[in-house]
């Protein structure tokens, strides 16, 4: 059976990112400065759930998956979807590849997951986040 809009949970969609003064969130493929204090603040925002079992799901582009440390996974209460349209199956750590930022919102508002997930977060880059302020 397809899922259609009409039965899809609808999911909170939010956007969550760090920038500097002139709006920049990345510089060569990484973050242009070292917060440890607002990075943990960061993770304990995208990690938070309402009780044991439920999750939210983090959107990535392709570039921001690669470029993050893989020091930091797993992450609590976390399922990853990174975006593309080359890669077959996910990377080292995530746990869903989607071709765009509609077939994630889709994943997570279907079954088996929609009765898991609590909130999409979008965690970058660029292009994600310009879909996702439209969305």
């Amino acid at each position: 059976m397809e899922n259609t809009q009409d039965n899809l949970q609808r999911k909170p969609v939010r956007l969550i990112a760090a920038a500097c003064n002139d709006m920049g969130i990345g510089k060569e493929g990484e973050m242009p400065w070292s917060l440890p204090s607002e990075f943990q603040w960061f993770l304990n925002k995208v990690t938070t759930v309402s009780r044991p079992g439920k999750f939210n799901m983090m959107v990535w582009g392709k570039k921001s998956w690669f470029s993050h440390p893989e020091s930091t996974f797993p992450l609590p209460n976390i399922l990853h979807v990174v975006l593309s349209s080359t890669l077959d199956s996910p990377p080292d750590h995530a746990h869903f590849v989607g071709s765009d930022l509609e077939a994630a919102v889709r994943l997570a508002g279907s079954p088996p997951l929609a009765d898991l997930i609590e909130t999409i977060w979008i965690v970058g880059g660029v292009q994600v986040y310009k879909v996702s302020v439209f969305h």
